[in-house]
């Protein structure tokens, strides 16, 4: 027998963009009502032996806001993936707790509760033994999970933030015939500093380098970028993810819109495999919301 790692929770490149991917607390951050989709075409090319694809493709829909009024944020989130025969499809609802530390800097602390449903084909899988006890029930096998996670995040402004978080706390398993998949509790690290290099009235520039770390207990994955943000309306960068790639990123942002791209370009074995990388598209609207701000005057402007 041989020991295979693979992954199980899904990977996006843009993770600076949308951070509430990987951790609740960070619902409402950018003080804005923010309606965002995602999708992500990993390691294209993998087929299996009928030419079908078998890559990893996720697609995301949420929507973030911040309640100001109970000084908090909330969020929901779908995500359908695709893994191999294997279909998953998750309702995340997340709630964040903002405590002020300073007048910039905000501290959040947010747990979420998901309800996901999973399928599996097992017609499709072709054994060495065709007597395997563990296919011996066909067809398409179903099965629904409870999940749950939580998580801190700081950050300032728009300059850096920085989160903990851990996914997947339930650990729960879902019965596909014969077949168990439990969900690998997840500890998920990200953070991101923005660095002046240019400050003037019509021009500015910032340099943004980030960090993603990824670990189930048993093996970690970690993901270094670097960004240059101009104007805050443009962005353009490289990363490097260990045991997977280079990262080429890019977006713009007009008006309320926002519109992020990256290509992954795999390395090593798989690259072999597949000839192609991963693509992934990030696309958003966002509304600012304001708190209310008591006024009180210190004249009396009444006259009778």
């Amino acid at each position: 027998t041989t020991t295979l790692q693979a992954q199980q929770f899904y990977q996006f490149s843009q993770y600076m963009v949308r951070p509430v991917l990987f951790n609740p607390a960070a619902a409402g951050y950018n003080e804005a009502v923010c309606i965002y989709g995602a999708g992500r075409n990993q390691w294209m090319g993998y087929q299996d032996q009928a030419g079908e694809k078998v890559n990893p493709v996720d697609y995301i829909a949420g929507i973030t806001a911040p309640l100001y009024a109970i000084n908090s944020g909330i969020g929901f989130q779908f995500n359908s993936g695709k893994l191999g025969y294997q279909t998953r499809t998750d309702y995340r609802l997340d709630y964040a707790y903002k405590i002020e530390i300073k007048e910039d800097q905000m501290l959040s602390v947010g747990v979420y509760g998901q309800l996901s449903t999973i399928n599996l084909g097992l017609d499709k899988l072709v054994p060495l033994d065709v007597t395997d006890p563990l296919l011996l029930k066909t067809g398409q096998q179903k099965d629904m999970i409870p999940e749950a996670g939580f998580g801190i995040f700081y950050s300032s402004s728009s300059r850096w933030f920085a989160g903990l978080s851990l996914m997947n706390l339930l650990g729960s398993k879902a019965t596909l015939g014969n077949l168990e998949i439990n969900d690998q509790m997840t500890f998920v690290a990200q953070g991101q500093y923005k660095f002046k290099v240019i400050d003037e009235r019509f021009k500015k520039f910032d340099l943004a380098p980030s960090v993603l770390v990824k670990s189930n207990f048993t093996s970690t994955q970690v993901e270094l970028d670097l960004l240059g943000y101009l104007d805050d309306k443009f962005w353009f960068g490289a990363g490097y993810r260990l045991q997977d790639g280079v990262i080429l990123l890019g977006g713009a942002k007009i008006a309320n819109f926002a519109i992020g791209l990256s290509y992954d370009a795999t390395t090593g074995k798989v690259n072999d495999a597949t000839k192609s990388g991963s693509a992934e598209l990030h696309l958003s609207y966002c509304l600012p919301v304001f708190p209310k701000v008591k006024c009180e005057s210190g004249f009396n402007t009444r006259h009778l």
